[in-house]
């Protein structure tokens, strides 16, 4: 099957844009961007987030160009510790393993919001007939971009965007997939209650799926027992903040970091009410254990009998905190609250038919 890309669209006026040429631009309104490292980026601003510092990025992603991805990931260069090789490089292929809880076909477009340096968009592309894939940080996406060349993904293609700016057409996609990235919407958009923000853009990205198309999410619980027993959230760096009120949660912030709260995450409940007020459908909730960054198992929420066996029969037992943390999870799933205290949680949710 030969890929075309139509899926493209101006994010000013809907026009499919011209791509040709260092200055791509829409003939309908005018509006231009500029190209950066093989990619169009639609962003129009400087902005950056990643597991490195952007300067870093920014030698991985020559590095990448001059001795391959792999090598610049794995062996080449030094900037991702030791767990990011893990999810980059060496388990890579894991990450997109959720795509077997959907009826996934060969004639699927897939959107990759947040594609970050490319694992999943990868992973997708072996299943799909065309992956769009975007990052808000263009050094990421060039990445990606070079990833999927290198490997000859002939049906992936990538952006420099965001998702309240996503150069797509409406109603093109089959799935879109949002790992780790919605609680960070509120940070690139700068303004706006984060929730409300939060929203907005699975509001977005529901406008860009066809009638009875998928949303794959997946991001930490609110309530995860992690962080009840004292583990900072990783977006923040603040312990217990997760728990507060998003009032407080911010007054905390400002007097810790001195700058707002802007990174929200959920519990279950809290998630599938988001969903459902952006026009989503929630069909199911599972916890990608160990977490979603490579999950190996999605145990469904609602099933206590799945979250014993994993606890009794597979989970990892060789520390003190684990072993609490295993008391903790055994007791939470005796009074049935294994869902409320699961670190991470994977939503599949459609939008109507």
């Amino acid at each position: 099957m030969e890929t075309s890309f139509h899926g493209y669209a101006c994010p000013s006026c809907g026009e499919s844009p011209g791509f040709s040429g260092d200055s791509p631009s829409c003939a309908r309104c005018g509006a231009a961007w500029s190209r950066y490292g093989g990619v169009v980026d639609f962003t129009g601003k400087e902005q950056y987030w990643g597991e490195i510092p952007r300067s870093e990025m920014e030698e991985l992603v020559r590095r990448a160009e001059r001795d391959g991805w792999r090598r610049a990931l794995a062996g080449g260069y030094g900037g991702l510790d030791a767990y990011n090789r893990k999810v980059y490089v060496d388990k890579e292929k894991r990450r997109g393993d959720f795509k077997r809880l959907l009826p996934m076909t060969r004639e699927w477009r897939v959107l990759d919001v947040g594609c970050g340096l490319g694992s999943i968009t990868a992973s997708l592309a072996l299943d799909a007939a065309e992956v769009y894939a975007f990052d808000p940080a263009r050094e990421r996406a060039a990445f990606c971009a070079l990833r999927a060349g290198q490997d000859r993904l002939d049906n992936v293609t990538v952006a420099a965007a965001d998702v309240f700016n996503a150069p797509y057409r409406g109603g093109y996609f089959d799935m879109a997939v949002v790992c780790g990235v919605m609680e960070w919407f509120a940070e690139f958009r700068g303004g706006g209650d984060p929730r409300e923000v939060q929203r907005d853009g699975l509001a977005r990205i529901l406008s860009l799926l066809k009638p009875g198309g998928y949303l794959y999410l997946a991001i930490e619980n609110r309530f995860g027992l992690n962080y009840l027993l004292g583990h900072p959230d990783p977006h923040s760096g603040l312990r217990f903040a997760t728990f507060l009120p998003l009032a407080a949660a911010n007054i905390y912030s400002k007097l810790v970091r001195r700058r707002p709260y802007r990174v929200p995450i959920h519990s279950p409940r809290g998630l599938s009410r988001l969903a459902a007020d952006a026009g989503f459908i929630v069909d199911r909730l599972y916890y990608p254990a160990p977490h979603y960054h490579l999950p190996v198992y999605f145990l469904p929420l609602e099933s206590r009998d799945s979250w014993r066996f994993f606890l009794d029969g597979i989970a990892i037992r060789n520390s003190i905190s684990k072993e609490i943390a295993h008391f903790g999870a055994r007791a939470a799933a005796f009074l049935g609250m294994q869902g409320t205290v699961a670190p991470a949680i994977a939503m599949i949710a459609r939008r109507p038919a």
